[in-house]
């Protein structure tokens, strides 16, 4: 991790284009998706006189390119509760759009509620509630797919299909502003019928504990949510107030075959222990055995899946070596990490890095769902001393591929001006000036790809 001590430099700036809701996007044949926001009884005159007419509701305008037009409501926003702020996500892969918006319920306790829709029909909603009383703001939405095998119920294998719909927002505490996490994470296609689970990123922060000079809380309303070096990692930037700095994070998916792995092991070698199990040279070469088994059964190349399960023994024996006492549950579920661990990060170049800073491993459980846990690995890749900035900026960041660089870039009149990391601190404040070619949102996709090639 790159730890750098870096000079305060003001930035004279304006608001951000890119800092606005995001309430129009373009699908794949060119039709064009508007979120609306309003009286329900503007938004559907059929609701004119009614109860339900006099609340506020969500609706998508679609205009078709043959030029015929169509409004959608949005399941679940006419009611008492106040819907607001849509934003819009198109996604090519599954030709869907999704729609983040905040909802509060009494005007007092806010969520975030996502919503897909796909060839003419609504998902399920999906309610993410962070803290009950905290106001939520800038939605960051990236998605990420995979396949594996997983045992079938006749005693063979399937493929099983994962899409993970990866959430940041800010939320607003008494002890500043935070920055949280969300995996809503779809199987086969079906969305989970119960809310994600929510992680502050700030407490994963290594230096969260350190003394500045406050500049932090300024871009701590401003975090992003970034494609990664490969298609199942992202990158997470945000500020931290309590380390008064801006770090960054990896999010990488671990693959499911692992996970099947070490829950099969786990599983059985607490078996193993309920009858009897002898000592821990046979729990070590039973333990072996199944996970070579394992990782045959669910496609496993096999001399990858030889050398997890050399390591795992080998990590039994140790502890037997070692002489403690140790559970036949903790000894499982010490194999299994061994397996995620090492699985993790050698399955896949993209997750095995030199950055010597411990991961966290968040395990999402998906409860009734068979081969229903699901891990994603977070490791802090750098960190850098809050600029300063003027009162009254939206600053965007944008962070290389790897999370090693970061540049922050907002609005002048007839520019926008940014500055970026350099191994000396950061650079002086420079601006990429509007002309016949470059209009404002061109000025921002050139940043955003000079940052993520850095």
């Amino acid at each position: 991790m790159k730890l750098r001590t870096l000079t305060a430099l003001a930035l004279l700036l304006a608001s951000p284009l890119l800092a606005s809701p995001k309430d129009a996007v373009v699908g794949i044949d060119g039709e064009v998706y508007v979120a609306r926001s309003g009286n329900a009884s503007n938004l559907f005159p059929g609701l004119a006189g009614t109860s339900d007419g006099e609340f506020n509701a969500l609706a998508v305008d679609i205009s078709f390119a043959d030029g015929t037009s169509r409004r959608m409501g949005v399941p679940h926003s006419v009611g008492p509760e106040f819907e607001q702020n849509p934003q819009l996500f198109f996604e090519d892969a599954s030709g869907t759009v999704f729609l983040i918006w905040e909802s509060w319920k009494n005007y007092i306790h806010p969520s975030l509620k996502l919503v897909g829709l796909k060839d003419g029909a609504w998902s399920p909603v999906v309610t993410i509630q962070g803290n009950r009383f905290s106001p939520k703001g800038a939605p960051k939405l990236q998605i990420t797919r995979d396949e594996y095998m997983v045992p079938a119920e006749d005693g063979g294998t399937r493929l099983q299909h994962r899409t993970i719909l990866h959430l940041t927002w800010w939320e607003e505490t008494g002890d500043g502003d935070k920055v949280l996490y969300a995996p809503v994470t779809l199987i086969d296609g079906s969305f989970p019928s119960d809310s994600p689970p929510t992680i502050e990123l700030n407490d994963f922060d290594p230096a969260a504990d350190g003394e500045g000079a406050g500049l932090a809380a300024r871009l701590a309303r401003y975090p992003n949510l970034q494609p990664g070096r490969d298609e199942a990692s992202l990158t997470a930037i945000f500020a931290n107030p309590r380390s008064d700095r801006v770090v960054s994070f990896e999010l990488d998916v671990v693959p499911g075959e692992i996970v099947g792995i070490g829950d099969a092991a786990r599983s059985h070698i607490i078996e193993i222990g309920a009858h009897g199990g002898g000592g821990i040279q046979s729990i070590s070469s039973a333990a072996r055995s199944h996970i070579i088994e394992i990782g045959a059964r669910l496609d496993v190349e096999p001399r990858f899946a030889r050398f997890l399960a050399d390591q795992t023994r080998d990590e039994i024996l140790a502890l037997g070596d070692a002489g403690d006492s140790l559970e036949i549950e903790s000894l499982a579920e010490t194999a299994r990490s061994h397996i995620i661990e090492i699985g993790a990060r050698m399955s896949r170049p993209g997750m095995e890095r030199s950055n010597s800073l411990p991961a966290t491993f968040l395990e999402v459980s998906l409860g009734e769902v068979p081969h229903g846990n699901h891990l994603i690995r977070l490791l802090p890749i750098a960190d850098w001393a809050a600029p300063e900035l003027e009162d009254g900026l939206e600053p965007v960041l944008y962070g290389s591929a790897d999370g090693d660089e970061l540049l922050i870039a907002a609005d002048d009149e007839n520019s926008v001006r940014y500055i970026e990391t350099r191994p000396e601190g950061w650079s002086g404040p420079r601006n990429l000036t509007f002309d016949d070619t470059i209009d404002r949102a061109r000025a921002h996709s050139i940043l955003e790809e000079r940052a993520r090639h850095r």
